[in-house]
């Protein structure tokens, strides 16, 4: 389960450390990204490593090749296959904006990723977004709260645009 701390990132980051991870990836391994995006706050993604060419993925999200990352990658770490293991799943009506959350997804039919982050709403829809993803969205088979709204520190990202239907 992740801890609090997964989601502060230094307003710079240290490139350093990430090429240093993505070295010692290994195919199929369990890690874990922090991404600081603008649009969803600060999230991770942890899953099993997949090469996609001369790029690495970790639940999808493109890590890049071996002298480039994306730059709203913060840092990797390795995790412990059962460390995501908690038992405490909710509704998914029980989750709110500003709510920190940890989604189990079966992103392919051969594995699950975990997405962890503050929830975001999408206005005027009622649909809440953790990284990208709909807490509604069939593939989420388990959410987990870790803190709600107001009782951690973390900034809750602004609700998400409604999307234009012209």
């Amino acid at each position: 389960m992740p801890d609090l701390d997964d989601f502060v990132v230094p307003a710079r980051r240290s490139l350093g450390p990430i090429k240093q991870a993505r070295g010692e990836m290994t195919t199929g391994e369990a890690w874990k990204a922090t991404i600081a995006s603008a649009r969803y706050g600060v999230y991770t993604i942890a899953g099993r490593v997949r090469a996609v060419g001369t790029d690495v993925h970790v639940g999808g999200y493109n890590l890049g090749s071996s002298t480039s990352a994306p730059s709203d990658l913060h840092g990797l770490a390795r995790v412990e296959a059962d460390a995501e293991g908690d038992t405490a799943d909710r509704s998914r009506d029980d989750v709110a904006h500003g709510d920190v959350v940890s989604l189990g997804i079966t992103y392919r039919p051969d594995e699950v990723i975990t997405v962890s982050g503050v929830a975001a709403e999408r206005s005027g829809f009622g649909h809440l977004i953790v990284g990208g993803w709909h807490v509604a969205h069939p593939a989420v088979h388990s959410v987990r709260l870790i803190a709600r709204a107001g009782e951690h520190p973390l900034g809750a990202p602004a609700p998400l645009p409604a999307l234009k239907t012209e």
